[in-house]
């Protein structure tokens, strides 16, 4: 069994990131800083399942109706594959409404395969590559849900 709350900073703590995410994040200045904003203001939340978290997911506004989704994940995603997918559609269709959005976008690896087919269950069509993108310099994939 799974529940969403609001995200912590402790959660930052408790997560414990697929590894390349762990690598990603470490490279970006000021992560936590970031992070301490979501906790104030609102636009992340935390999976929690028995076994630990699941996931850490957000929207930050980038200008009036757009906005960039993101995600945090451990391996317990594959453990809650329906349970992440519907509170994922949840949280963003009350963001996409709460906030007027009409463009989220979304970027990841472009090795990933599978967080590439997770994006386009959601509802995100590729719009194309980024070249050295990522803080590791490696190439991501823009994807784009516009209402």
């Amino acid at each position: 069994m799974t529940q969403v709350v609001r995200f912590k900073m402790e959660h930052l703590d408790q997560i414990k990131l697929r590894e390349r995410e762990r690598e990603g994040t470490a490279k970006i200045p000021h992560f936590r800083k970031v992070c301490e904003v979501y906790e104030r203001h609102g636009g992340a939340y935390t999976m929690l399942s028995p076994e630990g978290i699941v996931c850490i997911e957000g929207v930050s506004p980038i200008w009036p109706g757009v906005a960039v989704a993101w995600s945090l994940t451990s391996d317990l995603i594959f453990k809650y594959p329906k349970s992440y997918y519907k509170a994922t559609k949840q949280f963003m269709a009350a963001i996409i409404e709460d906030w007027k959005i009409h463009r989220l976008q979304a970027t990841t690896y472009a090795d990933d395969a599978v967080a590439c087919n997770w994006l386009r269950h959601l509802g995100f069509e590729r719009e194309g590559v980024m070249r050295s993108y990522g803080p590791d310099r490696a190439d991501h994939i823009m994807f784009a849900k516009v209402n």
